[in-house]
């Protein structure tokens, strides 16, 4: 059962590789959609990160210091211990290098922290924050398998993910159907 949903899950994964990989190799992907999301914490971790404002690079988010972003009268407003930016249109934050990570914690409503690769945008969308993380397709591939598999479950499908479909399902197993 644990097999076919995990051929499940790398044959939709594969589509959208393929689908992406004719789009320079990256993808766009909302984050905490489901949430009305009025105010979050972003971090920087593994170096500092470059704050876009309105399209215009002002600064540096450095791993010691936090950005709170919020909705101020249907615009993007954010605050850090060293820079303050209001009645912005949109706001982005690209990680040095592009190894690094970004650390977001919903503040308005709580939301547990989260860790993603790749660059985070935020605008206004109706009253809310709209995340959008723009992330290598192989990161994101890899971040939805473990998410799916759990981090020390199914190595299988961690195999299965880049590229080696045949040792997935062997023997009776493979047979098995829920």
């Amino acid at each position: 059962m644990k097999c076919i949903r995990s051929l499940s899950i790398v044959l939709g994964l594969s589509a959208t590789l393929f689908a992406a990989a004719q789009d320079n190799t990256v993808m766009r992907a909302g984050l905490f959609r489901d949430k009305a999301m009025k105010e979050v914490l972003v971090m920087s971790q593994r170096g500092a990160s470059e704050v876009f404002v309105d399209g215009v690079r002002k600064g540096e988010l450095m791993t010691t210091d936090g950005l709170k972003i919020n909705v101020v009268n249907g615009k993007v407003q954010a605050r850090s211990l060293a820079f303050s930016f209001a009645s912005a249109e949109r706001i982005e934050l690209r990680p040095h290098g592009g190894k690094g990570l970004l650390r977001i914690t919903g503040v308005q409503p709580k939301v547990a922290e989260r860790t993603y690769s790749g660059s985070i945008t935020l605008s206004v969308v109706a009253g809310d924050l709209l995340l959008v993380n723009e992330v290598a397709i192989e990161d994101y591939v890899a971040g939805v398998v473990q998410s799916e598999a759990g981090k020390d479950k199914a190595p299988g499908v961690l195999q299965a993910a880049s590229g080696e479909l045949s040792h997935l399902c062997v023997g009776e197993q493979a047979q098995a159907h829920p």
